[in-house]
């Protein structure tokens, strides 16, 4: 699990080098809240800069949700992963690839 920053801008990116176990396809859960009237959107992308998954983040007054929609493929061996804030105003609190 990796915790993210408490509020995101437009155009912010995060990025953090995680360790995969094993190679096969993870599934991508992000704990956040969203108290703008829009949606935020993410998006994951590899060390190349390949998107990996795009993520809507719907609004959720001051309510903590995790959205848990995408399948991301990774191969075994130290990946670096970055989430960029297409749209920022999510509140993270963390994600994980289970």
């Amino acid at each position: 699990m990796l915790q993210g920053p408490p509020k995101t801008e437009n155009g912010e990116w995060l990025q953090y080098t995680v360790t995969i176990n094993l190679t096969k396809e993870y599934k991508l859960h992000i704990r956040y809240n969203n108290e703008s009237a829009t949606s935020s959107k993410v998006s994951i992308t590899d060390e190349s800069g390949e998107i990996l998954a795009q993520i809507d983040l719907p609004p959720t007054d001051k309510e903590w949700k995790t959205i848990s929609a995408h399948r991301i493929n990774l191969s075994k061996g130290e990946k670096k992963l970055r989430l960029y804030f297409d749209i920022g105003n999510a509140n993270i609190n963390f994600f994980e690839l289970k």
